[in-house]
């Protein structure tokens, strides 16, 4: 699915109903800057690690671990990074 600027999100109730319940979150690929999904970070419980992967990563407000690479070396780091929260 593609949502072109400007555009309702669908099912971002479902996303953050989603966010709020998850162990891990990681976002690929993605500026951070572009709401409303970019908001959804605002729902993940503080105890849970969230990570960033994109070559560009900009400046954030959020206790966020950033991997700046391309999402196919940035997936493989993000990986490593997993284990040793095992």
């Amino acid at each position: 699915h593609i949502v072109w600027f400007g555009e309702e999100v669908p099912m971002i109730q479902t996303a953050v109903s989603i966010v709020q319940k998850a162990d891990i979150f990681a976002v690929i690929g993605t500026s951070m800057l572009v709401y409303p999904a970019a908001a959804l970070i605002d729902f993940v419980h503080p105890d849970s690690p969230k990570f960033i992967i994109d070559p560009n990563i900009p400046d954030l407000n959020y206790e966020i671990t950033k991997i700046a690479e391309k999402a196919t070396v940035g997936v493989e780091l993000l990986k490593e990074k997993l284990k040793e929260l095992a």
